[in-house]
């Protein structure tokens, strides 16, 4: 994918981009509080728990599907204080 060329895009039509992100930046960062707790709500079986366990590795490690894909942001008419707070966005990054 441009990612390059999307942006131009987006910010031709007045929209403001975020630093594009890896699937893992983006996915760790919107678990980080909550460590992904809910996707194991469901769970009964030790071996369930396992399964998803291996889903959510595949999604975020290097070696799956973390580094593969990427994450692009565009918003229009959304407070940037809004969009900035998305904790994938501040991922890896100090907090005061």
């Amino acid at each position: 994918m441009n990612f390059t060329a999307l942006t131009a895009v987006a910010e031709k039509q007045g929209m403001h981009v975020q630093p594009l992100l890896t699937q893992s930046q983006f996915l760790m960062g919107i678990g980080e509080h909550n460590q992904f707790a809910d996707a194991f709500e469901e769970c009964r079986l030790p071996q369930e728990r396992a399964k998803v366990a291996l889903q959510l590795k595949h999604l975020v490690t290097p070696a799956g599907m973390g580094e593969t894909f990427n994450v692009l942001i565009a918003s229009k008419g959304i407070n940037a204080e809004t969009i900035a707070g998305l904790s994938g966005l501040t991922f890896g990054k100090s907090r005061p």
